[in-house]
């Protein structure tokens, strides 16, 4: 179900799309996963972005993420889309992409 939010003195609403002049990139449709757990896989997409997708995936994580961003000075990834789908079994995937920072893993 879509909602509304704002931060600051901006409204953000979901599904959240940044602007196409805010992408490094084209997004790719697919990449290298680099966490698979039981109804969330993390993958890199090209050199740029980083997708967060499944069944126990919040947006409420992205939602999170943007007001840190914007409110606070905490270094977090930027947003670039939050939104969710059906699968063929009408399960919700939700999907965060965000920017890719290079560095180490914290469970390597």
């Amino acid at each position: 179900m879509p909602g509304h939010y704002e931060i600051m003195d901006k409204a953000f609403q979901l599904p959240f799309f940044a602007p196409q002049d805010r992408l490094p990139a084209a997004i790719e449709s697919s990449g290298d996963i680099l966490q698979e757990y039981t109804g969330r896989r993390v993958v890199r997409s090209g050199d740029y972005h980083l997708v967060k997708y499944g069944a126990n995936v919040s947006l409420t994580e992205g939602e999170n993420m943007l007001f840190v961003r914007e409110a606070c000075s905490v270094p977090v990834p930027e947003v670039f889309a939050l939104y969710s789908t059906r699968d063929t079994q009408a399960c919700r995937i939700s999907y965060i992409i965000m920017e890719y920072i290079p560095g180490h893993r914290l469970d390597d």
